[in-house]
């Protein structure tokens, strides 16, 4: 039992954690072959008794990664309140990946790396997803 418990778990690399900070459900809208474009989305949960802030992201897999609101308007940190978690969502805040590296394909996964304050790192796993 505890082998196939470990096993499901090392198949879901888009669930990551930083003691008191948890991401999860990451995932790339996948753009058009023409695009050099992405939004990225993730559920963040803060599990400690204090808040914290996201304070950017870096990938690989692009020029450049910076956070937007639902209007498309830049976001310099997101505020993470103790105990809730902040979902970046169609329709809503999600991460825009600039300048793509190579065009993106379904189940193709990027690495994305997580500054919050107080110089933490988290690293994450996006899969690509048709969400068509």
């Amino acid at each position: 039992m505890k082998r196939m418990l470990w096993g499901c778990l090392l198949l879901m690399p888009w669930l990551a954690e930083a003691a008191d900070l948890e991401v999860a459900n990451a995932r790339v809208r996948m753009p058009p072959p023409v695009s050099e474009t992405a939004a990225v989305y993730m559920d963040i949960r803060n599990a400690d008794v204090q808040a914290h802030r996201l304070t950017g992201v870096t990938t690989d897999a692009a020029a450049m990664a910076m956070f937007h609101g639902r209007d498309m308007q830049a976001l310099h940190d997101i505020r993470l309140v103790p105990g809730e978690h902040y979902a970046f969502a169609p329709g809503g805040a999600h991460i825009m990946l600039m300048g793509l590296k190579r065009v993106l394909h379904a189940g193709d996964r990027i690495r994305l790396s997580l500054q919050f304050d107080g110089d933490r790192q988290l690293q994450v796993q996006a899969i690509v997803r048709d969400m068509r």
